[in-house]
């Protein structure tokens, strides 16, 4: 298992495990707590389409898998990020 950013990227995931999502190409555990917890204290960049409320404050959907889950915004699709949010429970509007 390797630690990248705050999300795990793991190759084999067992039950009783938190949720895992394929975020462009990489296997990611993720829950709502831990995307809470990685956006705390980060200023939001500019939204462009899709945004997110993530404590209190408003970030752009691909912002906020970035900093969860330690993948550069190149790496993946808003598509990718919309599911994963959508999935942990996240209110996603335009």
């Amino acid at each position: 298992m390797t630690e990248v950013g705050v999300g795990v990227i793991v190759s084999d995931v067992g039950g009783g495990m938190p949720p895992m999502f394929t975020i462009g190409g990489n296997k990611v555990v993720l829950t709502k707590e831990v995307v809470e917890n990685a956006l705390h204290g980060i200023p939001p960049e500019r939204i462009k389409k899709y945004r997110v409320e993530v404590g209190g404050i408003v970030y752009p959907i691909k912002q906020v898998i970035c900093v969860a889950a330690g993948i550069p915004p190149a790496a993946f699709i808003s598509t990718d990020a919309y599911r994963v949010l959508k999935n942990l429970g996240f209110e996603i509007s335009e």
